[in-house]
């Protein structure tokens, strides 16, 4: 497929040029970009050399050992994850990929919740949809979903108003722990406020502990909610990809409800 997106009379970009481009920046090789579009080294720098010349700009700077993006290539990536999503939902309005889920789906999760609970099943959920290939991208740190071109984040906890859509994957029930060498030491706390006068462990930017009791809402120092959840988290588009849906309805009946872990914590995954 190719475009004239100024209409310019500058010629079409080819979109097997920009996937290759976009490949590339985010790989920091593009002889490696090359193979997973099916081109030797030297067919990917010749197709990169081309669209550098239709646009009229450097977009990497490449030396024998490695690349990197040039301030015009980072300007154009960002657009040209946007074209390509587009292109990807306009070939799914039409023929097999609007039932089938199809495409490149980058996901991006915390990692012990990807490690324990989703790791294990990705060969499940590819193998139910070949079509599919799944870049997941475990990290504690929230990334924003449009700047970084992910397709859908698994958050838990509160989620922060945006203009996302989220949508509900499982509950995720919190407990209090202790060794028995601590309570042991320092003895076992009997109400919420006895944990006033206890070594607590919170997450960075935590205050508060909430509890919710027979007698109504109880809070100290450090939060702990009784019950949080796990979120799938996309941008908010007219059209939703349906590798996207595939991959939140596989999770969402992977957790089950009420979720495994509190079913039978024997099937957790260590």
């Amino acid at each position: 497929m190719a475009i004239d997106p100024a209409g310019e009379g500058k010629g079409p970009l080819d979109l097997l040029d920009v996937a290759l481009f976009v490949r590339a920046a985010a790989l920091a090789n593009l002889s490696a970009a090359g193979r997973e579009f099916g081109l030797s080294a030297a067919v990917a720098s010749a197709r990169l050399a081309q669209l550098e010349r239709l646009l009229g700009a450097r977009l990497l700077h490449r030396t024998t050992r490695r690349i990197s993006v040039t301030q015009e290539g980072e300007i154009f990536a960002d657009r040209a994850r946007e074209l390509l999503d587009a292109a990807d939902a306009a070939r799914a309005c039409v023929g097999r990929a609007f039932t089938e889920p199809q495409g490149r789906l980058r996901v991006t999760m915390p990692s012990s919740l990807g490690r324990q609970h989703v790791s294990p099943v990705i060969a499940e959920f590819l193998r139910r949809h070949p079509g599919v290939s799944l870049d997941l991208r475990l990290t504690d740190q929230v990334v924003e979903l449009v700047d970084k071109g992910i397709d859908l984040a698994i958050r838990i906890g509160a989620l922060k108003d945006s203009t996302h859509i989220a949508r509900k994957l499982a509950t995720n029930r919190r407990v209090l722990c202790a060794s028995p060498a601590y309570l042991a030491a320092r003895g076992t706390p009997r109400h919420p406020a006895d944990l006033a006068h206890h070594e607590c462990a919170i997450l960075s930017g935590q205050r508060d502990w909430s509890f919710v009791t027979p007698t109504g809402p109880i809070s100290v120092r450090y939060p702990l909610a009784e019950t949080v959840a796990i979120w799938a988290v996309y941008p908010s588009r007219s059209f939703v990809p349906p590798k996207t849906t595939a991959f939140i309805d596989f999770l969402t009946a992977h957790f089950g409800d009420p979720p495994y872990w509190d079913v039978d914590p024997q099937r957790v995954i260590r």
